[in-house]
């Protein structure tokens, strides 16, 4: 190789080593921190009324030195490990400051819930800040599965005094704590919406969610949904209903019922209409055994007095 050319190829190679160097020896530390903190963090939303950890002043930054043939590629090594250890105090603060939480909200359940959550189920324990009511606090609403189809499931409100007390306590083995999922009117960009944002949600003047609950037993298992809200600081369940329920015996027929409901409110009165399917099954290939074994039934609910009732029969 000519020298001239050996000048040129030189730097060059310096400076791809120097950002190897540099970009391995920061990546490994945040990477940690990361993941740690988010598996702390998932029992909790995002929506946390809790002051933020402190953050830690950034190292001060080192000058860079005159241009030298051998500094690009010792430097980052030694510097980078150095400077890469403070981003763990914030990663640490906040995992410590979730678990502290976490512990809070399982001793305001305890105090006052039949049944305790158990320090060696915390694992399996879940809670989420929203806003259920027209007070500027957040409330809480928590669950925990104990089987397939065994839980609880929890719902708290503030105090005077920053505290929180139990309003609700459901044996409902809930999958998830989505509570606005009924609701189509609803859009993450207001000017979409079909009703005011501060409507949304609302029937009847209430402000309705929906929990799921997974139950059963031998040969049966069931999905229900309920329909609940807070009013001057109680629990107020409106409606209940099957979505998904399949029952067998051993060695003897399948049933499977589904069903689903919406709500409009078009007219004077909000109406809940509910349809439901009834088929019998192939024990074996689950399928329906005929068409004709194929029912649907829909009913009317009508939201009165804070609740959907049956609407009478038409005779």
């Amino acid at each position: 190789m000519k020298p001239a050319n050996l000048l040129v190829a030189v730097p060059a190679l310096l400076l791809a080593c120097s950002i190897s160097v540099s970009a391995d020896a920061a990546s490994s530390p945040t990477g940690k921190s990361q993941a740690g903190t988010a598996a702390l963090v998932y029992t909790a939303s995002g929506v946390v009324p809790a002051k933020a950890a402190p953050t830690e002043a950034p190292a001060e930054a080192v000058p860079a030195k005159a241009p030298a043939i051998a500094a690009p590629v010792k430097a980052p090594a030694k510097a980078i490990p150095a400077k890469a250890s403070p981003k763990k105090a914030p990663a640490v603060k906040a995992a410590n400051t979730a678990k502290d939480e976490i512990r809070q909200v399982q001793a305001w359940i305890n105090a006052e819930a039949k049944k305790k959550i158990p320090d060696d189920r915390l694992k399996d324990f879940s809670y989420r800040w929203i806003q259920l009511d027209d007070d500027p606090e957040l409330e809480l609403v928590a669950k925990i599965n104990d089987s397939v189809r065994l839980g609880q499931f929890y719902v708290l409100d503030r105090r005077p005094n920053g505290t929180y007390a139990l309003l609700t306590e459901q044996r409902w083995n809930v999958p998830h704590l989505d509570l606005e999922r009924w609701d189509y009117n609803r859009f993450d960009n207001p000017n979409w919406s079909t009703v005011p944002p501060e409507a949304t949600g609302e029937v009847g003047g209430k402000r309705l969610f929906e929990t799921l609950d997974k139950s059963g037993g031998t040969g049966t298992s069931v999905f229900y949904a309920h329909l609940w809200y807070i009013e001057n600081g109680k629990f107020v369940e409106a409606w209940e209903g099957t979505m998904l329920e399949t029952a067998s015996e051993p060695g003897g027929p399948l049933f499977q019922t589904i069903g689903q409901y919406q709500i409009v409110q078009t007219g004077p009165v909000p109406l809940l209409y509910y349809w439901k399917t009834m088929r019998e099954l192939d024990p074996e290939s689950r399928k329906p055994l005929s068409s004709s074994s194929v029912q649907t039934e829909v009913h009317i609910f009508p939201f009165e007095n804070g609740s959907f009732k049956p609407a009478p029969a038409v005779k």
